[in-house]
């Protein structure tokens, strides 16, 4: 079987036997190529056929024709023999690729039917159980669960055996709006964060079996449906509007079961990752690091509370986390483009941060930022009062629709112990 990825020094050898014994060694990342552990091979057409697990690389190689490789590449070049291409794993979902575009658009929505009876989990007290119908337990519907695909297993159980975990100094990150690059609070998340990854590197952990299903339905309104008010054009709308249509209609009735779920794709390895970190932060706790607290938000222009948890703390500051492909790394070749990364960080991060640091009374709070594909991660300290500002602008405009506050007084007589007098 034709290898795929092994350490440089192989990679060097295999090259010495097949093509020529004088080469030079391109490159424009900054690393020599022996600091890689392992390196992948990828494929262009000058290879003939493509290998089963093989990266088939759309365009050129060369920025500069036979001197400098495109960004992520190493390059074996020999003159008149056809070159070597190889890359760091991580590096490798960002290089352009021509391999099946039908069957990774496939892998992209895969999904599975799933029949009663349903498993699912307590959002108060986490016990586990499985019925025909989804209910209540502790007097809350209860959250859907998924047993994770034999696919995403084997993605994850690799990723978990490579021992991943590795803090960046949010003082190496891209400029994001809010961020706090003061020596004092840079001190303290390089503090936090490296006993953070000292933590990851001792706890065992091992793939889910389980992942929480997402419900586009929902019974109460929750700090994310105060983003924006209705997206109207998306397939499936998000925001206050359609999240009180939902409460409205399941307020006397239990919340029918998803029964297409994600299988065999990032989509469900997103879900996974996700369960995994917090099977992991479940399990962690130090003297200043504990599981998040319950807080409740006053949104004073619509006259509502909302609670939410922020998912850890830090000596008293809470911490919310998210996933991401990549890192915004200074100087490094990333995973995903800037503008994606920025527009993640303003339309999703940055709102629920200025909600839970309002309401933990605190103008700031710490973010843990953690990438699924390389497991980089960075703690870093934001200041989102401007954002909650430019809330506040749209909650004011949000109240002037008679038929949304039509809605939310009728969720509210429901549970007015969430109603601002």
């Amino acid at each position: 079987m034709e290898k795929i990825e092994q350490p440089f020094s192989d990679w060097q050898r295999w090259f010495s036997e097949n093509r020529s014994t004088e080469y030079a060694v391109l490159t424009n990342l900054d690393k020599d190529a022996y600091a890689f552990l392992r390196l992948t091979r990828i494929f262009t057409a000058q290879d003939g056929k493509l290998p089963e697990g093989g990266v088939l690389i759309k365009g050129g190689i060369w920025e500069e024709k036979n001197t400098k490789p495109k960004e992520g590449l190493i390059v074996l070049f020999s003159e008149g023999k056809a070159p070597l291409v190889l890359a760091p794993p991580e590096y490798v979902p960002s290089i352009p690729s021509l391999n099946n575009q039908k069957n990774e658009t496939r892998k992209l929505n895969g999904t599975r039917k799933v029949n009663p009876p349903y498993l699912w989990r307590c959002r108060v007290c986490s016990t586990t159980g499985q019925s025909e119908e989804l209910g209540k337990h502790c007097g809350v519907n209860v959250r859907q669960l998924s047993m994770v695909s034999e696919e995403s297993t084997k993605w994850l159980q690799n990723f978990l055996d490579g021992k991943p975990f590795s803090f960046v100094s949010p003082a190496k990150l891209r400029k994001l709006p809010g961020m706090i690059l003061t020596p004092e609070k840079i001190d303290l998340a390089i503090e936090a964060g490296m006993e953070l990854e000292r933590a990851f590197s001792e706890i065992q952990v091992s793939c889910p079996d389980v992942f929480e299903v997402y419900n586009r339905q929902t019974d109460h309104i929750r700090v994310s449906d105060l983003k924006i008010k209705d997206n109207k054009k998306a397939k499936w709308p998000k925001g206050l509007q359609p999240a009180l249509n939902s409460c409205l209609k399941y307020a006397d009735k239990p919340l029918p079961p998803v029964k297409m779920v994600p299988s065999e794709g990032p989509i469900e390895i997103g879900h996974v990752f996700d369960e995994l970190m917090a099977d992991i932060t479940n399990t962690f706790e130090s003297e200043l690091w504990k599981k998040g607290t319950r807080v409740m938000f006053e949104c004073t222009e619509l006259g509502i509370r909302v609670s939410g948890t922020p998912d850890l703390e830090y000596n008293g500051i809470p911490v919310e986390m998210k996933t991401t492909r990549g890192l915004p790394i200074k100087g490094e070749p990333s995973l995903e483009k800037f503008g994606t990364q920025r527009g993640k960080w303003t339309r999703n991060y940055l709102p629920q941060i200025a909600m839970y640091s309002d309401a933990s009374g605190m103008d700031w709070m710490l973010l843990l930022l953690i990438s699924k594909e390389t497991g980089k991660f960075s703690l870093i300290p934001v200041d989102a009062r401007d954002e909650l500002e430019s809330l506040r602008k749209d909650w004011k405009e949000w109240a002037k629709d008679r038929k949304l506050m039509t809605k939310l007084s009728k969720y509210l007589e429901i549970n007015p112990h969430l109603k601002i007098n």
